[in-house]
C-alpha cells in the first residue's frame, strides 16, 4: 500500500504504523488518504546509512528530508522483520514492502482477547498504575490484542 493513512470509516484512519487516529474534519481525509509514504529507495538509502555507514538516526533523518519518528519506524520495521544489510540482491521492492509493511492480522475485532474489566479498574485505582503501564502488560499477554488507542476506548465504555 501507498498510503500513508488508511481511512478506515469517515472519521477515522489508520497511519503506516498501525496507529489508529481520530480525524476531526472529514473533509481533511481525503488528503490524509493519499499522503505518499517515501519511495522504497529512500527507505533502502535509511536501512544502508544505517546499518552499513553506521549513522546515527538524526543524521539519516536530516541527509533523506526526513523526520526521526520516520526514521525510527522504517529502523523498527527492518528489525522487527528480521531484515539485515546488505539486503539480498534477489530482493526487489515489491518484496522489500512486504516484508516491512505486512499486513494487519485477520483477527476481528469480536476474536481478540478481551481485558478482565474489573482487574484494570482496581489496578487504576492504584498509585502510580496508568492506562499506557496496563496496555503494555495486556499486550504482553495477548500480542493479537487491542492498540492502545481502541484499549482507551474500551475502558471508558467498560467504566
Amino acid at each position: 500500500m501507498d498510503r500513508r493513512r488508511q481511512c478506515i470509516a469517515l472519521d477515522r484512519c489508520v497511519d503506516a504504523f498501525g496507529m489508529r487516529q481520530v480525524v476531526a474534519d472529514p473533509a481533511r481525509i481525503l488528503a490524509v488518504a493519499t499522503a505518499e509514504r517515501v519511495s522504497m529507495r529512500q527507505i533502502r538509502e535509511v536501512l544502508r546509512l544505517r546499518f552499513a555507514s553506521e549513522l546515527p538516526q538524526r543524521a539519516i533523518a536530516k541527509s533523506l528530508g526526513l523526520s526521526q519518528g520516520a526514521v525510527s519506524g522504517y529502523l523498527s520495521r527492518a528489525r522487527a522483520a528480521g531484515a539485515s544489510w546488505p539486503l539480498p540482491a534477489d530482493l526487489d521492492d515489491v518484496q522489500l514492502e512486504a516484508l516491512l509493511f505486512p499486513p494487519p492480522p485477520a483477527i476481528a475485532a469480536d476474536q481478540r482477547p478481551m481485558p478482565d474489566w474489573a482487574w484494570v479498574h482496581r489496578e487504576l485505582r492504584r498509585p502510580n498504575v496508568t492506562l499506557a503501564l496496563l496496555w503494555e502488560e495486556y499486550r504482553a499477554g495477548a500480542p493479537d490484542g487491542f492498540g492502545y488507542s481502541w484499549f482507551c476506548d474500551l475502558v471508558g465504555q467498560a467504566g
